[in-house]
């Protein structure tokens, strides 16, 4: 199993269209649906691609949240697409800091949710702020992939990701 980050705390910077474009990639090198789309951020956007004619609100009842507090399963979270298996987003992920401040255990959580998952692939989407999101998703990762405008600016921000990533 492989486990990418894709993290910039930059907004706009292409994380969810690098995210999409690369699960997208993996599904067809491997030619299997053993690819998981996590979407980490509560703007939704990695959901969107893959379900453009469904409002994110559609969701509230199973999402990358409600798993983590533990109020639905991981398997009757997931949503199917393409050959593609996502765990969508949800309006809600904008209290993850709130409840990781309570609870310190949920933290890692989604780390441990994916790892102990079949999937050969796994690809989380993060919000462009949202420390604690952040943080929760790096404690699963293998690999963190900064997408990076070629600006000045913009490549300031990937020493920031790696101090946290230290």
């Amino acid at each position: 199993m492989a486990v990418f980050v894709i993290s910039n705390p930059k907004g706009g910077s292409g994380k969810s269209t690098t995210g999409f474009h690369f699960i997208i990639a993996l599904s067809k090198k491997l030619q299997s649906n053993r690819v998981l789309a996590v979407d980490f951020d509560m703007q939704g956007d990695l959901t969107d691609a893959f379900f453009p004619d469904v409002p994110i609100e559609e969701f509230d009842e199973a999402n990358t949240f409600t798993v983590i507090k533990g109020e639905t399963t991981f398997t009757e979270s997931i949503r199917s697409t393409q050959g593609i298996d996502v765990l969508v987003a949800s309006l809600e992920l904008e209290d993850f800091g709130f409840y990781a401040s309570k609870n310190q255990a949920l933290v890692p959580k989604i780390g441990a949710l994916v790892r102990n998952s079949s999937y050969e692939h796994v690809v989380i989407d993060t919000p462009g702020s949202g420390a604690s999101e952040v943080i929760s998703a790096f404690m699963g990762a293998d690999y963190i992939i900064i997408p990076v405008k070629p600006t000045r600016w913009a490549t300031r921000t990937i020493k920031r990701v790696l101090k946290k990533v230290k």
